[in-house]
């Protein structure tokens, strides 16, 4: 089982084949006071009293590929090929503790739709895709790197500490509802939230914390511990259409706006999970193999790799489901308007601003899961402009994982195209993180409301 076959695998447990990011997805744009249903995934509170009578996106989709321990050229992350050394570059040559995302979102017809000047409603539908390796081994993803042919770290005992495979994939159809619950002297406070209503599609899950290996040359390894594991019972077939799971969850948000031009909001983002029926071959197992030659061992799909696990390891508990958790997400939002403070809390129909967005990490309250995916700690700010026909920003983007990205969006009427490291892949040799985000919409501006106390009488 050669460095090819060990792609595969990585490939298919990781999901990278399937043909489906949350919050961080549309960094830049998802802040643009003309996101409108957009918006929503960072704040439900967001769809109320902005500038549309009506926001239709017709479809959208975001795709990023993030990892730690390779840079490639070519940029464009589907030409990644960590088997071509002449197109990969290691960024430390001994390896390190290896993470890498994979998030992607189809944004199918949503809209969302101004009742009055202090209510709003959404009805949104997307499809949305997690694949995530944590925690690989210096010593494993340099050894696969080389094809297990790295002298070093042969006939040593290396111990994997919370390495983690995840993978989910689901549709969900959500429906919003957003309040402007305070209005006075300029000052308006509004809450929203989002119930989704979750279709699982497919999901995969391993993960150890008690695993020891020997590599004795590049194709002879030593393999003692205990795996937990399991997948859904559609994990090698083509994703359609057709939930092996089901699971709610829900959003909720609330925003403060000063004059409609200093604007603070909070959310928690993607609070729920998804029960699947597991797969009879998934079973959490132990496995004690010495001497094991991986040339003997052929993997083309998971169902090859359950009929390894059944033949070398060892089953031990096994439930008939499983649940998955939601990344679920803490979002703080800043913006502030350089201009005048306009009609709407986006600042009016023309404007210069300035975004600021952070996202944390709160999966560890969805509780009571056997896995939950985990979103990606990060923030951006963007300095970008409003008018009617056209607008555009720079997003600057950091986190741990994800490192400094610079970025680029435009909205050109009812298109919007963008790239949260458009900028740095420009000057940059070589890249590990890619994304590209693109959406077509159908846009319903308000007429220009009656201002009193410094805030939108009507709409």
């Amino acid at each position: 089982m050669k460095k090819k076959q060990l792609s595969l695998i990585a490939a298919l447990l990781l999901g990278m084949i399937s043909p489906t990011l949350k919050a961080q997805d549309f960094v830049g744009f998802n802040s643009h006071p003309y996101a409108g249903v957009s918006a929503i995934d960072v704040n439900p509170a967001s769809i109320a009293g902005t500038v549309y009578k009506a926001d239709i996106n017709v479809v959208g989709a975001d795709v990023l590929a993030n990892n730690n321990y390779l840079k490639f050229n070519p940029k464009a992350f589907f030409k990644w090929n960590p088997d071509n050394k002449d197109k990969s570059v290691e960024i430390d040559p001994t390896g390190v503790l290896s993470n890498a995302y994979v998030h992607t979102k189809v944004q199918l017809p949503s809209f969302m739709l101004d009742l009055n000047y202090n209510d709003a409603v959404a009805l949104t539908w997307q499809v949305r895709g997690y694949a995530q390796i944590e925690n690989a081994g210096k010593e494993l993803t340099k050894l696969a790197y080389e094809d297990f042919d790295y002298t070093n770290y042969h006939n040593n005992t290396y111990r994997l500490s919370d390495m983690s495979i995840r993978m989910l994939n689901w549709s969900e159809i959500g429906l919003g509802y957003a309040h402007v619950f305070y209005l006075n002297g300029g000052n308006r406070v509004k809450v929203g939230t989002r119930l989704k209503y979750l279709m699982g599609l497919n999901a995969l899950y391993m993960e150890t914390n008690d695993i020891s290996y020997l590599f004795q040359n590049d194709h002879v390894v030593n393999v003692d511990g205990s795996v937990m594991y399991a997948h859904s019972d559609n994990i090698d077939e083509n994703i359609g259409f057709n939930p092996s799971g089901s699971g709610f969850g829900f959003d909720l948000g609330v925003k403060y706006s000063h004059n409609n031009q200093f604007i603070l909001g909070a959310s928690l983002l993607d609070f729920g999970g998804i029960k699947y029926t597991r797969a009879t071959e998934s079973t959490n197992f132990t496995i004690n193999q010495q001497n094991w030659d991986l040339n003997l061992e052929n993997v083309d799909n998971v169902a090859d790799f359950d009929a390894i696990i059944a033949q070398r390891g060892v089953a031990t508990t096994s439930a008939s489901d499983f649940k998955v958790g939601l990344p679920t997400t803490l979002s703080l939002q800043a913006t502030a308007n350089l201009w005048e403070s306009g009609d709407f809390e986006g600042g009016g129909y023309q404007n210069l601003y300035v975004n600021v967005i952070t996202y944390l990490d709160l999966s560890s309250m969805n509780s009571g899961k056997d896995v939950t995916m985990k979103p990606v700690n990060m923030t951006s700010a963007t300095f970008g402009f409003v008018s009617i026909p056209i607008g555009a920003g720079i997003p600057v983007s950091f986190g741990k994982a994800t490192g400094f990205n610079v970025g680029a969006f435009v909205r050109l009427g009812p298109f919007v195209m963008g790239s949260r490291n458009f900028v740095t892949s420009l000057f940059a040799k070589e890249v590990r993180d890619a994304n590209v985000y693109a959406a077509l919409k159908i846009p319903l501006l308000k007429p220009k409301p009656k201002i009193v106390q410094g805030c939108p009488d009507h709409f």
